[in-house]
């Protein structure tokens, strides 16, 4: 089943299969480590749709929930 990264909850993960949206958001993601096959796990979730903290190559990262959405995953 593939959903986004927008779409999990804390404690839940996925594999990046493939990233959408604009030329630059998704320059963007790639720069930030978030590539094919990589895992991403959700660590914190900010109320009201604010920003996730994610968990990828061993770094944690902020991303908007807009970014977020751009990130299709197959679930782990």
């Amino acid at each position: 089943m593939r959903r986004t990264a927008a779409e999990l909850r804390v404690g839940e993960s996925g594999v990046v299969t493939f990233l959408t949206g604009e030329p630059s958001t998704v320059r963007r993601l790639i720069d930030l480590g978030i590539t094919e096959n990589a895992v991403i796990v959700v660590k914190k979730a900010a109320p009201f749709g604010g920003p996730l903290e994610i968990e990828v190559k061993g770094s944690r990262l902020g991303i908007r929930r807009e970014q977020a959405k751009n990130i299709v995953l197959q679930e782990k």
